[in-house]
């Protein structure tokens, strides 16, 4: 990978950050998984991001969902942490979420402390929390794609356009 193209990511990865937690906090939001969402969304291609996009929100919706059943089921002790993340990774790998299967099982960790007292508003948030930074990864990543594809194809149509040695 070049500087250029690191860079670019970097930046768009700034950008998504920034953006993620602005909307967050717009919307009464914890800012916490749209940033994770958006750190695990790190795609090279703005195809890859918006094909991933629905993957990584149902990885979200499993994680936070396994978090919801345990903790309101059998409350937040060690072994349940343990629990939760072995049958969230089970259940990813059995529905082939491949590599998204970190973003089920950060979501499930990281909502069970914060989930004391109002367990289906904190799922609520944080699915919409999460939602919101795949959403902002995947425009600007598609949108970063689209302005380095023009580039690349106003060239090819430079170099076609000129005459030949």
């Amino acid at each position: 990978m070049n500087w250029a193209t690191l860079c670019r990511r970097l930046l768009k990865m700034g950008v998504s950050t920034g953006l993620s937690i602005a909307v967050c906090l717009h919307l009464h939001l914890s800012p916490l998984f749209a940033v994770i969402a958006v750190v695990l969304a790190w795609e090279p291609w703005g195809n890859d991001a918006v094909r991933n996009g629905w993957t990584r929100l149902l990885s979200a919706f499993i994680g936070a969902g396994f978090a919801l059943l345990f903790f309101y089921t059998l409350g937040a002790h060690p072994v349940i942490y343990a629990c939760i993340t072995v049958l969230t990774l089970a259940v990813c790998y059995y529905v082939n979420l491949g590599k998204f299967r970190a973003i089920a099982s950060v979501t499930a960790i990281a909502i069970l402390p914060t989930m004391a007292g109002a367990e289906l508003y904190e799922y609520i948030t944080r699915v919409m929390s999460t939602l919101v930074g795949i959403i902002l990864s995947s425009t600007l990543n598609m949108a970063l794609y689209m302005i380095v594809s023009m580039a690349a194809m106003k060239q090819k149509k430079r170099k076609m356009l000129t005459p030949g040695p």
